[in-house]
C-alpha cells in the first residue's frame, strides 16, 4: 500500500466512535496550529507545528497524517435524512466539528479555517454554492464556529484560495516561485483565485477581492445543455472551465455521438463516458472524476474528442486570464486543482494556446503568452490544510 492510500482516514458519524480515540498529537515544534480545507469534494483536518509539519497522527502508525485527515460533511447534494433542507446545513456541520475535534482543538493555538466561497474579512460566509447550495447565503460562520468549538478570538477564516496564497508565500519561494506579486487559480470541481500584491493577499474591502469564477465570460457556444453555475448564473466562467464543466460537456458530447460515433477515432473514449451517468447520488463526485481521468488519459494519447473538450473547458479561462494580466499587470499565474494538475503540461499548454488565438495579451509579445503560468505542484494534498494554518497565524498577529 502506497503512503497516499495509507493517508486516507475517514471521520464520519460512522467511524467517529472508533477513530476519534486513536487520534493524537505528536511533539512538534512551538504551538500547534490546526486547520480545516472545506472544499466540496473532500474536506480535510490537520495539525501543524510552528514549523509547518504535519503532527497529527492515528495511534499504532509510525508516520502522521501527511495529507490530514478525511471528513465526511455533508452537502446538500448529500443530505442527512433528518435535516429538513439546506439551512440547516451550517449548523449541523458545526455540531458536527465540535463533536469530532474539540479533544484535539483543546491542544491547538488557532485555528484556520478555509472554505469554498467567498468570505467576508468579519467572518461572514457570503455563499457556498458548491457545498451548502444556492439558498443558503450570508452564514456568520466564524462566530457559529467559535462558539460550538469553544475557541473565541482564536479561528481565522478564508477561502481555499486565501489558503492556497498562504502556502504559496510559505513555501513558493523555495521551488523558484516568485512569491511578491502573483495570482492563484484553482481549476477543479469549480474555479477560484486570489491575488497578492507586495507579499500581501489582496482581501479587497470585504474580502472578496480577486474572485474569477463568478466572472461572466461565458458566451453562448460555452453554455453546456441544462448547466448554470452553482450560484445560479449562466455565463460565469465556473458553470463553462471548471472540472465539473468538463464533465458534464463531455457526458452532453458522449450523448449526441453514440452510437453513430462507436466506428470514430474517438470510440474508446465514447464508450467509456456513455457508461457513466451523471445522474444526483452520493458518488456523484466519484462519477464526475471518472469522466474526467477518461478524457485526460484519452487526450494524452491524442483522441481527438478529448482535446476538443479540453480546449472548449480551457477557452473561457484563457479569456479570463488574459483580462486579468491585461488588467493587474501581473505576470505569476501559479495553478492548483485537481483538474489542472491531473493535466499537468497539457493544461498549461492549451491554455496558452488559447490566450494566442484570443490575440494574445495586450502589450506583450506573444512569445510570454506561450510562457505564462506555472503548476503549483504539491505531491501531497496538504497545500490547502498548511496555508489556511499560516493565514490563521498571520491573521491573528502571531508570525
Amino acid at each position: 500500500m502506497s503512503s497516499r492510500q495509507s493517508d486516507r482516514v475517514v471521520l464520519s458519524n460512522a467511524t467517529a466512535a472508533k477513530l476519534i480515540p486513536k487520534l493524537q498529537v505528536v511533539a512538534g515544534k512551538g504551538n500547534l496550529l490546526a486547520a480545516i480545507d472545506h472544499g466540496g469534494t473532500h474536506p480535510r483536518f490537520g495539525v501543524f507545528d510552528a514549523d509547518g509539519k504535519p503532527v497529527l497522527k492515528l495511534k499504532g502508525r509510525r508516520e502522521p497524517l501527511s495529507e490530514g485527515l478525511l471528513l465526511e460533511l455533508p452537502t446538500y447534494e448529500r443530505m442527512p435524512d433528518d435535516l429538513g433542507s439546506s439551512r440547516d446545513l451550517p449548523s449541523y456541520t458545526a455540531d458536527r466539528l465540535a463533536e469530532w475535534l474539540s479533544p484535539i482543538l483543546s491542544q491547538t493555538q488557532f485555528l484556520g479555517y478555509a472554505m469554498a466561497g467567498p468570505v467576508t474579512e468579519d467572518g461572514i460566509q457570503v455563499n457556498t454554492p458548491n457545498i451548502w447550495g444556492p439558498e443558503v447565503r450570508n452564514v456568520p460562520w466564524r462566530a457559529m464556529l467559535e462558539e460550538r468549538l469553544r475557541m473565541p478570538g482564536r479561528i481565522a477564516l478564508g477561502n481555499d484560495m486565501w489558503a492556497a496564497a498562504h502556502d504559496i508565500l510559505a513555501r513558493g519561494a523555495r521551488r523558484g516561485y516568485d512569491v511578491t506579486n502573483f495570482i492563484v487559480i484553482t481549476v477543479s470541481s469549480g474555479i477560484g483565485s486570489k491575488v497578492v500584491r507586495n507579499a500581501k493577499v489582496d482581501l479587497g474591502v470585504d474580502g472578496l477581492a480577486g474572485e474569477i469564477g463568478h466572472l461572466p465570460v461565458l458566451w453562448p457556444e460555452d453554455i453546456i445543455p441544462g448547466r448554470r453555475c452553482g450560484c445560479g448564473g449562466l455565463y460565469c466562467l465556473e458553470a463553462g472551465s471548471s472540472g465539473n464543466s468538463n464533465a458534464y460537456r463531455a457526458k452532453t458530447e458522449a450523448d449526441r455521438l453514440w452510437p453513430q460515433g462507436a466506428a470514430g477515432p474517438s470510440a474508446r473514449l465514447l464508450e467509456t463516458l456513455w457508461g457513466i451517468n451523471l445522474e444526483p447520488g452520493d458518488d456523484l463526485g466519484t462519477r464526475v472524476s471518472a469522466i474526467n481521468h477518461a478524457v485526460v488519459r484519452a487526450a494524452r494519447r491524442a483522441d481527438p474528442l478529448a482535446q476538443y473538450l479540453i480546449r472548449r473547458t480551457v477557452r473561457p479561462l484563457a479569456r479570463a486570464v488574459a483580462a486579468l494580466e491585461a488588467q493587474l499587470n501581473l505576470r505569476n499565474f501559479y495553478f492548483v486543482g485537481g483538474f489542472a494538475l491531473g493535466l499537468g503540461d497539457l493544461f498549461l499548454e492549451t491554455l496558452r494556446r488559447e490566450i494566442v488565438a484570443l490575440g494574445g495579451i495586450s502589450g506583450r509579445p506573444t512569445q510570454q503568452a506561450l510562457e505564462l503560468g506555472k503548476l503549483y505542484k504539491v505531491t501531497v494534498h496538504d497545500w490547502g490544510l498548511r496555508g489556511a494554518a499560516l493565514g490563521a497565524r498571520l491573521a491573528l498577529g502571531q508570525r
